[in-house]
């Protein structure tokens, strides 16, 4: 302990960088645990997915939903959150996976759905594109 002590005497400036970056380190994490939804890589959402009664909501514009989505996901724009219907309320108390092209759209979509009561809301990290990269099926049905 001694020698933790005099080092950082000698060296102020080294300590000071080591200690500001632990408590950016430390503000991000609990600002992550703050948002309400957790996010997910490919592999977490194929089990998150193959889990009991989740909804794929997919938020990436038409024309990108066209050309290829995850199986069994559903079509739907920010617009329907942002002014939820009776369907969507329905939902709140469901599993929900969301994705778009690149993450983005779907994480705005998980601030508004926690905000309005869902309780397990999922983001795919990385969108669709990070999907196909993982080399995960993309369907365009």
């Amino acid at each position: 302990m001694q020698q933790l002590i005099e080092f950082a005497g000698n060296h102020a400036l080294l300590s000071a960088a080591f200690l500001g970056t632990l408590a950016v380190l430390a503000y991000t994490e609990i600002a992550r645990r703050r948002v309400g939804y957790q996010t997910l890589d490919s592999n977490q959402a194929v089990a998150y997915i193959n889990g009991e009664d989740v909804h794929v909501l997919d938020l990436s514009s038409s024309a990108d939903f066209a050309k290829g989505h995850i199986v069994d996901a559903e079509h739907m724009a920010l617009s329907r959150i942002q002014n939820p219907g009776p369907e969507l309320s329905a939902m709140l108390d469901k599993r929900l996976l969301l994705t778009c092209k690149n993450g983005q759209t779907s994480m705005q979509a998980a601030a508004l759905l926690t905000k309005q009561g869902a309780q397990q809301v999922a983001v795919l990290r990385g969108g669709t594109v990070q999907w196909a990269s993982d080399n995960f099926p993309l369907t365009r049905k």
